[in-house]
């Protein structure tokens, strides 16, 4: 688990990136990403371990996807449904074509597996 020290920087990170990225019109989902940038290891390094930090994205995103449940109306989502659905089904079969033991000839993944 993390520390309350490395989760008052995350949190004071995201405050203030976001604040200067809605400053600048921009989305607040890019104020997320720079923060994450600017204080994770390939950045300051002022958080390293990877592996804790990926305990609070991952519930983060349990969050977010509650978030977009609550407010996506099914009229909205049945009007939307060939490109959602289309297109959805489309990106999971070829990230599991790159994922796979077998790479085929269409995808461009390094020999490590990551893409």
């Amino acid at each position: 688990m993390i520390t309350l020290t490395q989760t008052a920087i995350l949190l004071a990170a995201a405050v203030v990136a976001v604040s200067l990225v809605r400053f600048a019109r921009l989305s607040s989902i890019l104020g997320y990403l720079v923060a994450g940038l600017v204080i994770g290891p390939w950045g300051l390094n002022l958080i390293s371990d990877v592996n804790h930090i990926m305990q609070v994205a991952e519930f983060g995103i349990v969050l977010l996807l509650f978030v977009i449940g609550l407010e996506l109306q099914p009229t909205r989502l049945w009007v939307m449904r060939r490109i959602v659905f289309g297109l959805g089904a489309a990106q999971v079969a070829l990230a599991s074509a790159c994922r796979s033991p077998r790479r085929r000839s269409c995808c461009r993944c390094s020999p490590s597996g990551a893409s």
